[in-house]
């Protein structure tokens, strides 16, 4: 019983921090890879992007932009079934490439991710190691399926690693002892952990630049998948965040809130020929070779 009790509090304290804690809140839209076979398409589409952004009165600075592309190799790993990804958990590695060679340190991410909040917000991403763990909770403005100018919220917790080692984990088992928060999909240990459906990523990303919505300011890019091995496209995306420093209920958020809404509204009205809808960079993963997998996203 002391144990449960125990479990209840540690839920709780974990959902104060979020609620009342440092939190990021991103806006994603899906765009399809092949307008950015050149570095023109970054262009091409900051311009329309900014050009819409001044319509509704918000403030646009030109970054880097298509001048200067930042490269990272990313892959996902689960269970032959994918039985992670369906009841919601990912788990992500990510490495920069610079000059064409890889960095010597790997990002590696567990996240829970839900459209619910209460059930994001219980789970405790921290690792089991003497390594630093940065936990960061996350809210994804994304287009909704069911409707063209439909959006939908969802919510992921996340464990982030910064290692030197580019294997982290190979069984269910081993993973539950790094993450013990995975102990919840009750997977026998000896389960294998494999890269999904063998794809290696490249990623390519541009920063265009910045946008000011109220009292907020958030950076905006544009990245695009393709598999490596192949050359394939498989997804773009156009997305900014802003980090929060007050409860997610907070009105002081609103004005900036609407605002940012109200742009990405717009950019799906207005630049329809532009969008890939009906999917997420990560189910682009998943569901490669034309499968159908059942996700929590």
């Amino acid at each position: 019983m002391a144990g449960k009790k125990n479990e209840k509090s540690r839920a709780e304290e974990i959902e104060r921090e979020v609620r009342h804690g440092r939190h990021y809140r991103a806006y994603k839209l899906l765009l399809r890879p092949d307008r950015f076979q050149t570095a023109q398409g970054f262009a091409d589409y900051w311009k329309l992007a900014s050009g819409i952004a001044a319509d509704l009165g918000i403030e646009t600075e030109a970054g880097a932009g298509y001048s200067g592309h930042e490269q990272r190799a990313v892959s996902f790993w689960d269970t032959p079934t994918f039985d992670l990804y369906r009841i919601g958990f990912i788990l992500r590695r990510r490495r920069r490439v610079i000059d064409g060679f890889p960095a010597k340190e790997v990002e590696h991410t567990l996240k829970i991710r839900h459209p619910a909040l209460e059930t994001v917000c219980g789970a405790d991403m921290k690792a089991n190691t003497s390594s630093k763990c940065v936990v960061k909770f996350k809210e994804a403005i994304l287009q909704s399926p069911e409707s063209p100018q439909g959006m939908k919220s969802v919510f992921s917790h996340n464990g982030v690693l910064k290692l030197k080692t580019l294997d982290l984990v190979s069984t269910i088992g081993e993973l539950n002892g790094l993450f013990p928060v995975t102990q919840m999909a009750e997977l026998p240990p000896q389960t294998p952990i494999r890269r999904v459906n063998d794809l290696l990523i490249e990623e390519v990303a541009a920063d265009l630049g910045q946008m000011a919505f109220d009292r907020f300011i958030a950076s905006a890019d544009v990245s695009v998948w393709r598999n490596r091995g192949t050359g394939e496209a498989l997804a773009g995306e156009f997305s900014w965040q802003s980090r929060f420093k007050e409860e997610l209920t907070s009105g002081k958020r609103r004005v900036g809130q609407d605002k940012a809404t109200e742009f990405y509204q717009a950019l799906m009205r207005e630049t329809g020929d532009w969008l890939l809808r009906g999917t997420t960079k990560t189910r682009a993963v998943y569901e490669y070779g034309g499968r159908n997998v059942e996700c929590q996203e």
